[in-house]
């Protein structure tokens, strides 16, 4: 295996060879209109090689019409400037001295004429930018995208489906959420709240990747979002701060700031919320197989605050134009409690009650997590002859205290019955370390490959006892229900791609060791230890100026949380057991897709069919005992199939009313024989999803969301349909460096999830409902100049 502090030693001896060359120059200059002398703002400028046109750096001017390049090799250059409104110029030639800095003065501009048609296609590639892998959406080109938070621009993704809890999935499947290139360092509630915080004004695009290339991690089954951060800024200060607050007691403030002083950047930011959550559920079971058939009927209710914090900070050094180091650290903590309440009712075969009771409960939970990490990009040729070094550090905490009292109503001795006084401690540890190395070196004019090593170490422990008390109870009955699950990845990978002409392939392989062990209190131990291969492919071709083609595949994994592997029941509810299952195994997802575009005059299509098969899926499934006690746990089923198309329409881009409306369908088709041939089947659906912006003023707009998935077929019933609505205005200010928003969400109250299983042990039918219903208020402000200076996020 390669040795981390080997790679180290690499890295610092290919710093000291760069470090030796001539000191790096800067570039500046600003761009005004040559009537009105304002300065001109998002227009977009190249730094190139006067020798041979060669596009060394990319910019945005900032909303002063300034634009700075630091690091720049002492060389004869020439700016490129182009702006929509505005064309495109060539500057003169000017030369960059060691250590020196070459000031452009202002270069003025003067208003072009376009035709409207030319208009609209221009701005709408600007936005939606279709690539070889994947789709790329340009923030800074969505007028609509500004002043929101991250959860909100991936809700405005036709491909992505965002649910209540925050959980990002494609085409019924959950994605892996990148931030530059790299699993985000968060994961489950961090996760939900960093995108619910962090705001759109440091976010550069976000990609789509739908059939990830073997360069990226092997884990998930529905694709890689990856979020790109804004990288670039002026000299000095600047920054975005933000506030938001919400009529169900949400509320958040924060700042991110960076700081550029010739090689270092120093980039970071503080945010804090506090969340308020109301939610209830209900569920009637039908026992089938107790004679006479007897009922039970649960409905409970809770209210459950949080308060988070978050801070981070990153420090760069680039001592020449293509070394580059960088460290970095992030800290986490939140606090949460609730309290609520359940009451179950058991009923004869005519539905009239034999025995009830309520169970009051509160909880208190904590949790701390962080980060550190530290790396090294050494550029001969930026995206074509890199190497890249990255090491990662991650460690949290969490703890929590669940009380939960019977108050008996009316008690029959033959029902099973909750202790009286049921307490659950629990404290998990996580613990990670991660190292990559990457490498790109083309091969020809038209043609790159890349290599890499990962290596993942993840540990992840739970102490947890849970005591049983009752009346007259010497001492309370204590078990012990925590685990150790401990999983080790070593994997290699390379890729090569090649543009021939209008047509452009790409072919990659990553091969993966994975060594896991998964331990519990009793002793008893779960070994697995495999290797996988996971290729991919994509081919994409440019028809002409108007039509592109993309057909791409990729094998992934899901691998078992420990939740669905400790076989421990960890429920307090005696009628509800929930046991894992540790001999599941991994899931294994062939994925293929094909995506075909189209630019009119009138707006953008898109249609995309796609295949995707899973072997060894995860059933969850519920039994039910003569005495009424459901036992829900997991199993691998032996395929599913799920096949279907959408299309996507974009409206052009420059009008008063812009946005996209997407229609799909699918069929999916399982194959459970392996279990039983009852859970086998299959079901067809469809779901349509639009977003769209009406521009009333240049400072005011209006957008909204709509969103219906219909009802899921599962292994034992189904899920009903579930409808999302929401809309908002947004208005912006002090010369659009601040912007208001107000949103209304689900305004009409339709976001409820219902579900209905039927087996031969029993009936069930249920629903469950969040507080959603809600306005929401949103101010930003960005200060500085805030222009960008390295074109795209440090990593790929």
């Amino acid at each position: 295996m390669l040795r981390p502090i080997s790679v180290v030693f690499l890295a610092l001896a290919v710093a000291a060879a760069g470090a030796s060359a001539q000191q790096p120059g800067e570039v500046t200059g600003m761009l005004r209109d040559a009537s009105s002398g304002e300065p001109i703002g998002g227009a977009s400028v190249i730094l190139e090689l006067l020798e041979d046109t060669t596009d060394i750096r990319r910019g945005v001017t900032n909303a002063a019409g300034r634009v700075l390049f630091v690091g720049v090799t002492p060389d004869r250059y020439r700016l490129r400037v182009s702006s929509l409104a505005y064309g495109s110029t060539v500057t003169d030639a000017f030369a960059v001295e060691p250590g020196a800095r070459h000031d452009l003065g202002t270069v003025e501009l003067t208003i072009a004429a376009l035709e409207l048609e030319a208009l609209s296609v221009t701005a709408e590639r600007a936005a939606v930018t279709f690539e070889a892998d994947r789709t790329s959406y340009d923030i800074t080109a969505m007028p609509s995208a500004q002043g929101t938070a991250a959860s909100e621009l991936l809700r405005a993704m036709p491909e992505l489906d965002v649910d209540l809890d925050g959980q990002v999935s494609m085409n019924g499947s959950p994605t892996e959420i990148y931030i530059d290139g790299r699993p985000a360092p968060m994961a489950g509630l961090s996760l939900t709240a960093f995108l619910e915080q962090f705001p759109s004004d440091h976010i550069e695009r976000v990609e789509v990747i739908d059939n990830p290339s073997a360069r990226y991690g092997a884990q998930g089954t529905g694709g890689i979002v990856n979020i790109v951060l804004r990288e670039g800024v002026e000299l000095g200060m600047t920054g975005v701060a933000f506030a938001n607050g919400g009529t169900r007691g949400q509320a958040g403030v924060g700042a991110r700031a960076t700081l550029q002083r010739g090689p270092w950047t120093v980039s970071g930011g503080v945010d804090g919320s506090r969340t308020d959550r109301e939610s209830s559920s209900f569920d009637l079971r039908q026992n089938l197989i107790a004679d006479p058939t007897t009922f039970l009927e649960q409905e409970s209710s809770s209210h459950r605050t949080g308060t988070s914090a978050n801070g981070d900070l990153e420090i760069e050094y680039q001592p020449t134009e293509r070394a580059r180091f960088w460290v970095q650290g992030r800290l986490r903590g939140s606090d949460d409690g609730s309290e609520g309440q359940s009451q179950t009712i058991h009923q004869d075969a005519a539905r009239d009650p034999t025995s009830s009771y309520r169970r009051l409960n509160t909880l208190d939970a904590g949790s701390w997590s962080g980060r550190v990490g530290t790396g090294f990009t050494y550029e001969w040729e930026r995206r074509r002859h890199e190497f890249e070094v990255e090491l990662e550090l991650d460690a949290g905490r969490n703890g929590e205290e669940t009380r939960e009292e019977l108050d008996p109503l009316l008690l029959d001795p033959g029902d099973p019955l909750p202790a009286e006084l049921t307490i659950e401690d629990e404290q998990e540890r996580e613990r990670e370390i991660r190292l990559d190395v990457d490498y790109v070196r083309p091969w020809s004019e038209d043609g790159r490959f890349e290599v890499g090593y990962r290596f993942e170490s993840d540990d992840t422990g739970s102490e947890r006892f849970l005591e049983l008390a009752n009346e007259g109870q010497a001492a309370p009955d204590v078990t012990e229900l925590g685990f150790d699950h401990r999983q080790t990845f070593n994997s290699l990978y390379f890729t090569v791609q090649r543009q021939l002409g209008s047509v452009g392939v790409q072919v990659g392989l990553r091969g993966e060791h994975a060594d896991t062990r998964f331990e519990i209190p009793a002793g008893d131990v779960f070994d697995n230890d495999y290797f996988s291969l996971f290729p991919s492919a994509s081919l994409s071709a440019r028809i002409d100026d108007s039509r592109q083609l993309r057909l791409s595949y990729s094998r992934r994994i899901g691998r078992p949380s420990p939740s669905v592997l400790n076989p421990i029941d960890r429920s307090t509810d005696p009628l509800n057991r929930r046991v894992g299952n540790p001999d599941i195994a991994p899931e294994y997802t062939h994925s293929v897709s094909l995506h075909a575009t189209w630019s009119t005059s009138v707006g953008r299509l898109r249609l995309s069919p796609y295949y995707r098969r899973s072997d060894g899926g995860w059933a969850e499934l519920t039994t039910v005992d003569a005495d009424g006690v459901s036992t829900r746990s997991w199993d691998n089923v032996t395929s599913e199939e799920r096949y279907g198309a959408s299309l996507t329409a974009w409206l052009p881009r420059g009008n008063r009313i812009n946005g996209f409306v997407r229609l799909g369908a699918d069929r999916t088709v399982r194959d459970a024989s392996n279990l039983a041939e009852r859970y086998s089947g299959s079901s067809l659906r469809w779901q349509t999803r639009a977003n769209l912006e009406a521009v009333v003023t240049e400072e005011l707009s209006v957008e909204g969301r709509f969103s219906y998935f219909p009802a899921v077929d599962l292994p034992q019933g189904r899920s009903d349909a579930r409808v999302s609505t929401d809309f908002g205005l947004r208005y912006r200010f002090l010369d659009r460096r601040a912007s208001l928003r107000m949103a209304f969400e689900d305004p009409l109250g339709l976001q409820e999830t219902s579900f209905e299983t039927r087996d031969l042990t029993h009936v069930q039918i249920g629903r469950s409902s969040e507080s959603a219903r809600s306005v929401r208020f949103s101010v930003s402000y960005a200060f500085g100049g805030g222009g960008a200076v390295r074109g795209g996020g440090r990593r790929r």
